[in-house]
């Protein structure tokens, strides 16, 4: 059974309903595997879905993002990117200097996440997020040594 029908029978036994827009845009995303714009989704499918528009495009990713499905991230630019995240929950170090990105494990945040639950008695959800910072090489390019620049 292919991954897509997968998640489309466990979202059918949740209750939930993929519809033929949904699962376009769940599949445009996941074969991207890449983040992408909510324009650039809807680029990819304007052909297959000539009615289709970016207020549909943004509810459907609404939906897939409160689904678990999809994620939602600043990463920087003049919009918001999507990734598909269901098998693989991760975040990204994003250098403000040269754009260089780095995946970062889930796994990284389990610390923060229990200080600010023992110190807050917050659960944080801290699904998908970037970090923005400078990397070693425009570091050392530009003889960058205090953090603080950022």
């Amino acid at each position: 059974m292919s991954h897509h029908m997968k998640v489309a029978r466990q979202l059918k036994e949740q209750g939930h309903r993929l519809t033929p827009q949904r699962l376009a845009i769940l599949e445009t995303i996941k074969g991207a595997g890449r983040h992408m714009t909510m324009q650039e989704i809807l680029d990819d499918l304007v052909g297959s879905y000539p009615t289709l528009s970016l207020p549909t495009v943004s509810r459907n990713l609404q939906w897939l993002k409160a689904a678990g499905l999809v994620a939602e991230t600043d990463m920087g630019g003049d919009s918001h990117e999507y990734e598909y995240i269901s098998e693989h929950p991760h975040h990204h170090l994003i250098c403000v200097e040269c754009g260089e990105r780095h995946e970062l494990p889930d796994s990284i945040l389990d610390p923060v996440r229990q200080q600010i639950e023992q110190q807050y008695g917050y659960v944080p959800c801290m699904d998908h997020f970037a970090i923005f910072g400078i990397c070693p090489q425009c570091r050392a390019q530009e003889g960058v040594e205090n953090l603080d620049v950022v």
